[in-house]
Formats: structure tokens, sequence, C-alpha cells
């Protein structure tokens, strides 16, 4: 069995150390995107979101360059340093996207707790605006009042 060819091997290097980058984007921004809901800041938590979107993009693009890679290191068709080496840059890798997504769960976790926290909110903004009624409005708990008697 042969080694992980070098240009191989340079090619992973690369596209790794993207990878690795793209994540630290993406944590930063999850990081940004939390400390901006916890004041309530939702836009600013919809423009990172967006910019989130296109690291996205960025990350299936290299994945989908270490994807053949990848086929050939689960294979056994290589082995040798070269390939232990990238073998253990995807570990470490995979390691580091777990932790990002850990990172989104909490952020998304949150993001529902406040929905919920709001529509609450408003569900009780409503009944005050409707004077507390639970029939609509003052006029309405009348009219169905008389309704009822005449």
């Amino acid at each position: 069995m042969t080694d992980l060819g070098a240009q191989d091997h340079a090619e992973a290097v690369e596209a790794v150390d993207g990878q690795y980058a793209c994540l630290a984007e993406y944590r930063e921004l999850t990081q940004a995107q939390h400390a901006a809901a916890r004041v309530d800041d939702f836009d600013l938590v919809g423009i990172l979101a967006e910019r989130i979107d296109g690291i996205i993009v960025e990350l299936e693009v290299v994945g989908r360059r270490l994807a053949s890679l990848r086929r050939r290191l689960n294979a056994g068709a290589v082995d040798g340093p070269r390939a232990r080496d990238v073998r253990q840059m995807l570990a470490g890798l995979a390691a580091d996207g777990d932790g990002v997504l850990a990172g989104v769960r909490d952020l998304t976790a949150f993001l529902l707790a406040q929905r919920s926290r709001v529509g609450q909110e408003l569900a009780g903004l409503e009944v005050a605006a409707l004077g507390g009624s639970p029939y609509g409005s003052p006029d309405a708990e009348r009219a169905s009042l008389f309704d009822a008697v005449g």
C-alpha cells in the first residue's frame, strides 16, 4: 500500500486549513448572534445569519474538495505518514465542527426561548389592548350581554 502523494497531502492541508478558518469565523459569528440576541438586537442576528450563509457555502465547496480524499482514506486505499497526518487533521476538524455545532444548538435553544417569551408578551399586550376582556373589547362584552338578555 502506498502513502498519500505529496501533492494530495499539500491540497488536503490547504483544504483543512480553509475549513478551520471557516469554522472559526462561523463560531465568532454565532457568538456575536448570541450576544445580539441577549440584548434583543434581532436585526443584527439576521445580518449575521446572512454572513453565516456565505460561510456555509464556502464550507460545502471545500468539503467537496475533501470528499474524494476522504473516500480514499476511509477505504484504506492509502496508508503512510502523510495519510495518517491527513486522517488526524480530519479528525481534529470534525471535533472542531462538533464544537461549532454545539454553539449553534445553544443559540437555537436561546432564540426559541426568546421567541416564546416575546409571544407571551404579545399575547399579554393583545389582552390589555382589548381591555382585558376575553370577548375582545368592552363594547363587544356589553353587546354580548345585551344579546343574552334581549
